[in-house]
């Protein structure tokens, strides 16, 4: 298991769902991305995935698909 894996396995455990888990998710994925890509959530749980030329707003979050962009 990577660590990403191992990571969010117990951030499930600890955190109940809502907009704080995905922050936390979203600020290690734009960690391991290094400033490659860029992962934000606003208030209203609208996620914004920033790509080089792009910036792409949706209600889920594309961490896992943003490297196929």
């Amino acid at each position: 298991m990577n660590w990403k894996k191992k990571i969010k396995k117990v951030l499930s455990k600890l955190v109940p769902r809502g907009k704080l888990k995905e922050v936390i998710k979203l600020y290690f994925y734009n960690i391991s991305y290094l400033g490659k890509y860029r992962f934000q959530v606003d208030n209203d749980m609208i996620f914004s995935t920033k790509l080089p030329g792009i910036d792409i707003k949706s209600k889920q979050a594309l961490y896992n698909i943003a490297p196929d962009f």
